[in-house]
């Protein structure tokens, strides 16, 4: 419990807190911050998880006194990086509805003997549901990896889960769209 001391102080400077501050949102005094920081006394059990939200890291790592390096506020996100996920996630959504749109037209074309004009159509298709697949996965692959490596922080998880988790709804939407498609086609 050496090290703790040290990390309450590191923590407190890096946040910007004066120990007045770090008290007032404990409800303790000034005095008794000080304590923990000279390492003449510990921090209440009650105490523990409030200091360790304050202070912005978990309580096993308050308490195992890991070394923290990497300030949990104030911290920069790049938010060019954030964009082109966006971006190219966007590029994959798109291919992937216009081959939803172009599809079924072909198909239609192929029905009413237009075989030529519809074929090409569906093989568009298939070329722009391929190219949304591969944008979709080398995004992914490439931004999961990027910010696993530098930086894995919160924000990076919210734009990653948020936007994958659409894509499983839409895949969803779109298996039960082409069953049907599939079911009605098979009356011709």
């Amino acid at each position: 419990m050496e090290q703790l001391k040290t990390i309450i102080l590191e923590r407190r400077k890096t946040l910007r807190l004066t120990q007045k501050e770090l008290a007032q949102k404990l409800n303790v005094s000034d005095k008794v911050i000080s304590k923990w920081e000279t390492g003449s006394s510990l921090p209440d059990i009650t105490l523990i998880n409030p200091l360790a939200e304050l202070l912005g890291i978990t309580v096993s790592e308050l308490l195992s006194a890991k070394e923290l390096s990497k300030p949990v506020l104030n911290e920069e996100v790049n938010l060019k990086i954030i964009t082109k996920f966006k971006v190219l996630y966007f590029i994959a959504l798109g291919l992937f509805i216009v081959s939803l749109l172009i599809f079924p037209f072909g198909n239609y074309l192929v029905t009413k003997n237009e075989e030529a004009i519809g074929m090409i159509l569906i093989v568009i298709s298939i070329i722009f549901l391929i190219s949304s697949i591969i944008t979709y996965l080398v995004n992914n692959v490439w931004f999961r990896g990027l910010y696993t490596k530098y930086f894995y922080r919160k924000p990076y998880d919210l734009v990653f889960y948020k936007y994958n988790l659409v894509v499983i709804d839409i895949v969803s939407i779109t298996l039960y769209a082409l069953t049907l498609m599939v079911n009605h086609l098979a009356f011709y």
